[in-house]
């Protein structure tokens, strides 16, 4: 249904729906949840033209993002996981108002899976999600690597990198 799921924001502004507008508004710096019935609705859009927003795997990456920058903090996405319904309606409506789309999620398998699932359904680039970005941390210590191996089609030596690196 329309209103089970959402998808976790901070500081986006709503275009066209007066309702959404003003909510967006009064939660700036707040991390705010979107339903797909406050989303699927024709004349909302958002104000991002020429602006990045950030996507990320995890919610507490928005709450400390709310608590450390507050409405300062560029726009944030939190797919929450896996994205749901909610999270690639507003997604894709970001894409379409002109924003670019900037991911960051966990370097294992499993959060290397869900970049390359969302990049099937969305124009996303990656954010310190690159080999180059591996190798900056290469000496810190991490658990150990587990799961089967993701290709990183935006970034093809990252996969080989990271199964060498086993963590």
């Amino acid at each position: 249904d329309a209103v089970s799921a959402s998808t976790l924001t901070l500081n986006l502004r709503a275009l066209g729906d007066v309702r959404l507008a003003r909510v967006c508004e009064s939660m700036l710096g707040e991390p705010i949840r979107l339903t797909a019935r406050q989303l699927d609705r024709t004349d909302t859009s958002f104000s991002v033209r020429d602006q990045t927003v950030f996507v990320c795997e995890n919610p507490t990456v928005i709450a400390a993002a709310a608590s450390a920058l507050g409405a300062l903090c560029p726009p944030l996405v939190c797919v929450d996981g896996r994205a749901t319904t909610p999270s690639l309606l507003l997604l894709r409506q970001l894409e379409r108002d002109g924003a670019k789309l900037l991911y960051q999620g966990d370097g294992d398998w499993p959060g290397l899976a869900i970049a390359a699932d969302l990049r099937r359904h969305v124009p996303m680039h990656p954010w310190r999600l690159t080999s180059r970005d591996l190798a900056l941390v290469a000496d810190r210590p991490g658990p150990p690597l587990e799961g089967q191996r993701v290709e990183t089609p935006w970034d093809p030596p990252l996969a080989d990198t990271l199964e060498r690196r086993g963590k």
